[in-house]
């Protein structure tokens, strides 16, 4: 017999180690829940996606226009195609009708859908963490702080509309850093650590969901600390404790996050969406902008070229008269005629085809500069359009998305409303022609200045001198005009809104003879806004009078340091500086125009942002009932389950012809009026007349019982007497039920309460509520 203890153990299945799967760890958990929201969120932006593109509707149809078949050379640079139009014209034979539309890009809808789209991409980014909310989070500088999302957006009390943060509801609160955003810089470039004390205000100062009585969000639980944080410095944590996001495996999950959480969300820009969106034609004007300005800086050095070669060839011929006079009067000697010769090997030339190259070359560089400057123009004032277009079209759209809440916001009256839509919409489309001029006119500057040095010498450093000391007088009144165009649109913003509340409840004000008061104050807050109107006037003129004087304080000083220095002004020095002059002059006479604009784009970008940045109905408020009854059939149901729904579903199909609207989770009630009881003894005045009614009443209640028993065979008709006589609650009740149809086509709320109420006047009711639906 074999020893037990020589036996081999049975061999192990390999299947049933493989076949072994380990619980997940609190990171994966963390993980998957994230991805899960992110998949929510991206359903939610889809379905947003389909409601946008529903109110856009399909693209109306485009008629090809002359200037689409016209080529690029004649019908881009010359304009070929308005000749047709100009001949119709001139024959008074153009027609509103015939004249040319704008092609497609540049219409009102493809201009507006294609903004809207980068718009709806910003809003994305802007949401991209609304639906993590409840997830664990940290900051970067401390990987010890754990806390938990609980808010996301601008905090109106800190001052800064464009800076997102996040309320964080802190379980172990972070350390604060010193040395604010340098501080910050140099130490993460160092990788070192500091506290700070706590702010008393701003980001990172402890609260209870309230900053400054601006209501942000609610805390949890009750031993935590709450914080907002800018989001970039927030991090999303995984796992149950600080320390495990510090394992290699806990870092390698981290790189798998959805991209919409390793993303900080950013504010809405529109000034950005516009930039990015209409790139292609501001590249355009840049570089027809950059030709037109090299063109006009060439004009003056070739002006100083062709100068210098009058000047030259007017020597050359005083000197060959002299020589010729020389030599008829003395004989030629050998050392005269090597002078002669050394002389004629270094003149300059003066031959006629270099003074023809120096004229085509100056008439070729006008030529191209006016070219240049001219389909400029056409490009600034059609993406001038078209960025107008694209931003009408999208607060259309805003206005149809926006929430309940948000349209009774103050801040977005009709008079904002309307301002918006006529005064920044406008400011935007004209900066885009006028950006060009803000953006080369310090360039040029440059460059013109560096010209007349090489002419005039160290003279140019006095027009220098007082143009610096210029500016800041100049930088205090354009800040001034800044501030008053702020009060002055408020001051418009008040006004349209107190008009359109007149002309809306005109009848009223009539009615109730208040025309005089609501007139009396749309002319006070009209003198306000003509007030803030004439500080802006004055301010506009004090900026064009500085601005248009300091290049001729500019000049004066310059001509004068250089004659004080003992220079002698030649044609080969005051025509190019006249030139460059002129320059210097057109570019600073259109900086006011610029810089007055610009002051304008700051306050309506903000006040576009701030519309932008309102909430959306995510939801329809309202729906169509029809959709009710085209619910796809579920697959995944039981059979019971599906029967009942499907009997529910020809319950509500036969009454969605007679409502108006569906009621979901909802409780309707009413008032009804329910007689009191009397008094026992209480003597009627009229007590005959009750009892007759009363015996009619009766009399009638049999006629109907009997008629409407007769149908049935088995049952007989019974006499009632007055004693078991029903009330008149229970024969108004059978009268309604025979007069609709059968209670199985009804639901049930509607089968119950439908007593009709018989009232008699001298009786006391009283009304008590009454639920019809719940």
């Amino acid at each position: 017999m074999d020893d037990p203890s020589s036996v081999l153990p049975p061999p192990l299945n390999t299947g049933a180690a493989e076949s072994v799967v380990f619980p997940p760890s609190a990171a994966e958990r963390d993980l998957e829940e994230l991805k899960k929201r992110d998949r929510e969120q991206q359903i939610t932006r889809s379905l947003w996606t389909q409601r946008v593109s529903g109110l856009w509707g399909t693209e109306p149809p485009y008629e090809e226009q002359a200037e689409d078949r016209s080529g690029w050379i004649f019908g881009a640079l010359f304009y070929t195609w308005i000749g047709y139009y100009v001949y119709e014209a001139s024959r008074e034979q153009l027609m509103e009708r015939r004249l040319p539309k704008p092609t497609r890009q540049y219409r009102a809808y493809n201009a507006g859908v294609a903004l809207s789209a980068e718009l709806q991409r910003q809003r994305a980014r802007r949401h991209a963490w609304d639906g993590y909310v409840g997830a664990r989070v940290g900051v970067l500088w401390d990987d010890a702080s754990d806390g938990v999302l609980r808010w996301v957006g601008a905090v109106q009390q800190y001052g800064t509309p464009q800076q997102l943060y996040a309320g964080v509801e802190w379980r172990v609160a972070p350390s604060r850093r010193c040395g604010g955003w340098a501080g910050r810089c140099m130490r993460r470039l160092l990788c070192r650590r500091g506290r700070s004390p706590v702010p008393e205000h701003g980001p990172g100062a402890y609260h209870r969901g309230e900053v400054d009585g601006e209501h942000l969000f609610d805390p949890v639980e009750d031993d935590t600390v709450l914080t907002c944080e800018r989001v970039e410095d927030v991090v999303f944590r995984l796992g149950l404790s600080a320390e495990a996001s510090q394992g290699a495996s806990t870092r390698a999950l981290m790189k798998e996050l959805p991209e919409s959480a390793q993303r900080c969300p950013l504010a809405i820009q529109v000034w950005w969406s516009v930039w990015t969106l209409f790139s292609q034609s501001i590249l355009h004007i840049v570089v027809l902008g950059v030709l037109r300005n090299g063109c006009q800086l060439m004009t003056p050095i070739l002006l100083k070229w062709l100068v210098t070669y009058l000047s030259d060839v007017s020597e050359h011929r005083h000197s060959s008269e002299a020589d010729s006079t020389a030599s008829s009067a003395s004989s030629f000697d050998l050392s005269s005629a090597m002078t002669h010769s050394f002389k004629s090997e270094g003149a300059p030339d003066v031959s006629w085809q270099r003074g023809v190259w120096l004229a085509a070359l100056m008439f070729v560089t006008m030529i191209c500069a006016t070219l240049a400057g001219n389909k400029q123009y056409h490009v600034r004032r059609r993406c001038s359009l078209q960025v107008r277009n694209a931003l009408s079209a999208s607060l259309f759209e805003k206005v149809f998305t926006m929430s309940s809440k948000a349209t009774h916001h103050p801040a977005f009256n009709a008079g904002r409303l309307t301002n918006l839509m006529s005064t920044d919409v406008e400011v935007v489309g004209r900066f885009t022609m006028m950006f060009w001029t803000l953006v080369s006119t310090p360039f040029m500057l440059v460059i013109v200045f560096y010209q007349l040095y090489v002419l005039l010498g160290a003279s140019v450093c006095a027009g220098g001198v007082v143009a610096f000391v210029l500016m800041p007088l100049q930088t205090w009144s354009v800040k001034r005009m800044s501030s008053d165009y702020r009060r002055k649109a408020q001051a418009t913003d008040h006004r349209v809104k107190a008009t359109t509340e007149f002309f809306s409840g005109i009848r009223v004000a009539k009615f109730m003879s208040w025309e005089p008061f609501f007139i009396s104050r749309i002319e006070k807050l009209r003198r306000v806004e003509l007030s803030h109107l004439k500080r802006l006037q004055k301010d506009v003129m004090i900026v064009f009078f500085q601005l248009n004087s300091t290049p001729g304080f500019v000049i004066a000083s310059v001509f004068f340091a250089f004659s004080v220095t003992h220079h002698t002004l030649t044609p080969t020095i005051v025509f190019p500086a006249i030139a460059l002059f002129n320059l210097l002059m057109g570019c600073v006479s259109m900086l006011p125009f610029a810089l007055q604009l610009m002051t304008k784009l700051l306050v309506s970008l903000q006040r576009l942002n701030m519309f932008f940045e309102a909430e959306d109905e995510l939801v329809p408020a309202i729906e169509d009932i029809a959709d009710l009854t085209s619910c796809a059939k579920p697959t995944d149901f039981s059979c019971e389950a599906y029967t009942r729904e499907a009997t529910q579903k020809t319950v509500s199909s036969a009454l969605v012809n007679d409502v108006a609207a569906d009621f979901a989770h909802a409780d309707l009630s009413t008032y009804v009026a329910q007689e009191l009881k009397k008094m026992q003894g209480a003597k009627e005045t009229n007590s005959a007349m009750s009892d007759a009614a009363e015996g009619s009443a009766l009399s009638e209640a049999e006629v109907s019982l009997s008629d409407s028993h007769q149908s049935s065979p088995s049952t007989a008709p019974a006499r009632v007497d007055a004693a078991t006589a029903p009330s008149k609650a229970e024969i108004s009740h059978a009268r309604h039920e025979d007069a609709v149809s059968s209670p199985d086509s009804l639901p049930p709320s509607t089968q119950k309460d439908n007593a009709e109420i018989t009232f008699n006047e001298d009786s006391i009711y009283v009304l008590k509520r009454k639920t019809l639906l719940a």
